[in-house]
């Protein structure tokens, strides 16, 4: 599911090219949100403030180095996160 196309997943190939960037676009944030969510969950608290205002002004670099140092677990976060959505989504157009 992880390497699946969310598109051709749930069957909304014919969908128009902008509804389909629309759904790409979301379910992106859902996954950012969660992932982002789920690091916070293992920096320390002294640490927290300073991860989400590295995160807020885009300064990458820092924001890997507190990646690195208390997530270094990131990409299986991240494939969970991804799995995790693709499996929301599916249920959600299934009803």
């Amino acid at each position: 599911m992880l390497h699946q196309n969310i598109i051709s997943m749930l069957g909304l190939q014919s969908l128009p090219d902008e509804q389909k960037t629309a759904l790409l676009e979301r379910a992106t944030d859902i996954i950012q949100k969660s992932v982002t969510l789920r690091i916070l969950q293992l920096i320390p608290e002294n640490k927290k403030e300073e991860f989400v205002n590295a995160t807020a002004q885009g300064n990458n670099d820092l924001v890997s180095q507190h990646i690195a140092q208390y997530a270094p677990n990131f990409q299986d976060i991240l494939a969970e996160e991804i799995v995790r959505v693709k499996q929301e989504m599916q249920k959600a157009v299934q009803k």
